[in-house]
């Protein structure tokens, strides 16, 4: 027996128009923007940042998986919450502006 039989080549995967490849318009799409994240290192998956959860690439469960309790939940609860910075920084008045200008 040959060795060119036992282990046949594999031809590298050819994806056809309307396979689940990522689609990088979804980034900037309202109805995925915010929360879905490419995976680098296989274009058949992507991310959800809210549910820090890794999908298929079908659109069609992208948008299974956005109409889910838990995204909606994870979703409503970063909307919620605070940033930070916002947090931190103490609002000033115009009249507290022009003191401290006057000062410097």
């Amino acid at each position: 027996m040959n060795s060119d039989e036992d282990c046949p080549v594999t031809p590298p995967k050819k994806y056809k128009r309307g396979s689940n490849i990522f689609v990088d318009d979804w980034l900037t799409s309202g109805e995925f923007k915010g929360w879905l994240e490419k995976v680098p290192d296989d274009v058949t998956k992507a991310k959800c940042k809210a549910c820090k959860t890794l999908l298929n690439c079908g659109k069609n469960d992208l948008q299974k998986h956005a109409a889910g309790k838990k995204h909606c939940d994870n979703i409503k609860l970063i909307k919620a919450s605070v940033n930070i910075r916002d947090a931190l920084q103490r609002p000033t008045s115009n009249s507290e502006q022009k003191k401290i200008s006057e000062r410097s």
